[in-house]
């Protein structure tokens, strides 16, 4: 996947079925895919927007303590993304993303919503957030 062009087809299908092929491996092989992962987050808008509306599934499979520790940057990153598409997709799934988390952690998530609902002219993404 390294030696391909951003734009390949290769890569967006990858990215496409990314969470189907972890949840066939299982949350054992993360540390084998977590690279494939982290080299899917790098590529283009097209490649990482199947990535921003499956993270919740990601999470997931690879449970709590890994999605806090290896999803929520992640997650950030996609939130404050340049391109409105990609934040689409995370928030469209946000609920789920969040359920993987105990009550208390979720609780601590509340100021990603604050800054999302800030920017007056983004009425779409504020409307995904009220849903």
């Amino acid at each position: 996947v390294n030696n391909l062009s951003p734009d390949n087809e290769i890569i967006y299908a990858c990215a496409y079925n990314f969470p189907a092929v972890l949840l066939a491996l299982g949350p054992n092989k993360w540390h084998i895919l977590s690279k494939l992962f982290q080299t899917l987050l790098k590529s283009n808008d097209k490649v990482r927007k199947p990535i921003a509306c499956a993270l919740h599934e990601i999470a997931k499979i690879i449970e709590e303590e890994r999605a806090e520790k290896e999803l929520l940057g992640v997650l950030e990153s996609f939130l404050k993304d340049h391109n409105d598409e990609i934040k689409h997709g995370a928030i469209q799934n946000l609920a789920l993303f969040l359920k993987v988390f105990n009550p208390e952690k979720r609780e601590n998530m509340i100021d990603i919503f604050l800054e999302l609902q800030k920017d007056q002219k983004k009425w779409r993404i504020r409307e995904l957030i009220a849903r």
